[in-house]
């Protein structure tokens, strides 16, 4: 890895906490479990910080390399009305280079303290229980799903009333407004018959999508306790591949440019990959599919933890926003990158993943009329291979620096003897 020494800073456990502490942060622990690199604009570090009483909270850092940014940054965030955080503070200045969002702060989320703080849920949740019984913000309670800093965050939000009636609700809230084209898409998926989580409302101008929460396992957690068959997993996603739903179209070429642009990221990031990248990015071009069969409706981020398993055994899909029209291989090349990629960045945790996922596969193109070419597969599970690599580097997993290599080596296998043009 080469980044400039203040970033890598704030990488290291004890550096970043010796900032937090000169800050006035009363922390014990300090993790960076996420980065969002870019050498030219600014770099994002997501936190999980460990209270001395033990409790866990959140927070993220703007890097900056030029101080004068940083400034301007800093000098914005005083103009916004920011939460104290239970930190004890509001957005601060680490460094000349960082400026420090502690959660529920967001630079782009602005109204994430609406949603992810139950004493402002009666303004935005209390429709969702019924008249005239009242939320109770005392006895409601949050848990953080996904929090990718300045672009989404994802919670289970578990209502309770005064007079205890209890129902829990998803709720995302991110910079985009595409809940309600999302919460159009599930209704169309339900009334085809897959099943999905039900849309409730939406709010801020579509930037917050509220659906059911559905108690279920991921397709993981369900495999290893062998409450599924790979036969039912193929049948669901043949249905939704034939569920008719207005979609726009996504092409090979545009997984294409996302994978290259996500090698070019890695490179940077990662410096000593760049071999790899750069072999994998030309090898991409050359052998890219051309003859990918007709379109089907495809999830567009198939992978297991988006395929859930309620306790009755449906096979339901959670996360929509790339839904979209094109070649089956895009889906299924997802899925066999996801599994493979689990043993890998997840060792122990997912020995069947991968033998699994092949028999849903061939369980899935057994089902079809024209079933899809082992070539187009392959191709496109090098791009997820890709993608699973980059993710294990954001997210600074445990030996990530050893596995996004590997990960690497096996996008390249895929490509080995494809017809390249």
């Amino acid at each position: 890895m080469s980044v400039p020494a203040r970033l890598a800073e704030l990488l290291d456990p004890e550096a970043a906490g010796a900032k937090f502490a000169r800050s006035g942060f009363d922390v014990a622990c300090v993790r960076a479990d996420y980065v969002r690199y870019k050498p030219d604009d600014t770099t994002i570090v997501s936190y999980l910080l460990t209270t001395p009483r033990g409790a866990t909270e959140r927070g993220y850092v703007r890097w900056c390399t030029d101080t004068a940014e940083a400034d301007h940054i800093a000098a914005k965030a005083a103009t916004f009305r920011m939460t104290t955080s239970s930190l004890g503070g509001a957005t601060t200045r680490l460094d000349d280079h960082s400026v420090f969002y502690p959660f529920p702060n967001d630079a782009r989320l602005r109204r994430m303290r609406w949603h992810t703080t139950p004493r402002k849920w009666k303004r935005t949740l209390e429709p969702l229980v019924p008249h005239p019984t009242q939320l109770s913000a005392s006895r409601s309670s949050v848990d953080i799903l996904r929090y990718k800093p300045e672009r989404r965050v994802v919670v289970a939000a578990h209502l309770v009333t005064t007079n205890q009636l209890r129902r829990s609700v998803l709720v995302r809230y991110s910079t985009s407004n595409l809940a309600p084209s999302m919460a159009a898409v599930a209704t169309s998926l339900r009334g085809s018959g897959v099943d999905t989580p039900r849309p409730l409302m939406q709010l801020d101008d579509g930037r917050v999508g509220i659906d059911e929460f559905i108690d279920a396992d991921d397709l993981r957690t369900a495999v290893d306790a062998h409450r599924v068959s790979a036969a039912d997993v193929a049948q669901a996603i043949g249905a939704f591949h034939e569920a008719r739903v207005d979609a726009l179209r996504r092409r090979v070429v545009d997984d294409l440019a996302q994978a290259r642009s996500g090698l070019g990221g890695l490179a940077r990031w990662c410096t000593s990959t760049q071999r790899l990248t750069d072999v994998i990015a030309r090898r991409l071009v050359r052998s890219m599919p051309t003859d990918t069969g007709s379109d089907v409706l495809l999830h567009g981020d198939l992978h297991d933890r988006n395929i859930m398993v309620r306790p009755s055994g449906a096979v339901t899909f959670v996360d929509l926003e790339r839904v979209a029209r094109g070649p089956a291989a895009i889906d299924l090349g997802r899925l066999r990158g996801a599994g493979i990629a689990a043993s890998v960045r997840h060792p122990g945790l997912s020995l069947n993943a991968s033998a699994f996922v092949e028999q849903v596969i061939e369980d899935r193109r057994r089902g079809q009329r024209h079933p899809t070419g082992e070539r187009e597969i392959a191709w496109h599970t090098a791009v997820a291979l890709t993608a699973q690599a980059l993710l294990a580097a954001r997210h600074l997993e445990t030996d990530w620096r050893t596995s996004v290599p590997t990960l690497l080596e096996l996008a390249l296998a895929e490509l080995d003897g494809l017809p390249v043009a």
